[in-house]
């Protein structure tokens, strides 16, 4: 009826992506301190340039090179030097990518839902 004709012309991944990303997010936050979160934040962004140019065939410039060098060598660097001052954490992180995999299914089952 009218009402699916609705529920399809609804843009879903707009209204559960954005929002679930912002909770896995802040569950994310709950789980490190805000600096781990901002060099996951960073290494984020390095993905998904890589992705672009792979994906869009881009040129790489020396600047891109050496952007991209710079935020994974302090990404690693950061944490080495957390390995050092604590064991253990790596359970946090299963947690966190186990969420996230909850939340991407969910909003897979919405689209679905929707289409």
């Amino acid at each position: 009826g009218p009402q699916f004709t609705a529920l399809k012309a609804v843009n879903w991944k707009i209204l559960t992506w954005h929002p679930l990303y912002n909770i896995f997010s802040m569950i994310t936050l709950g789980f490190c301190s805000a600096l781990t979160h901002s060099l996951l934040n960073a290494g984020k962004r390095v993905f998904a340039i890589l992705l672009a140019i792979l994906w869009f065939g881009e040129d790489i410039s020396l600047a891109t090179v050496a952007g991209l060098g710079c935020v994974a060598a302090g990404g690693l660097w950061y944490t080495v030097e957390s390995k050092k001052r604590r064991n253990g954490g790596w359970q946090k992180m299963v947690v966190a990518v186990v969420l996230l995999k909850c939340l991407y299914d969910f909003q897979t089952s919405i689209k679905n839902f929707a289409d």
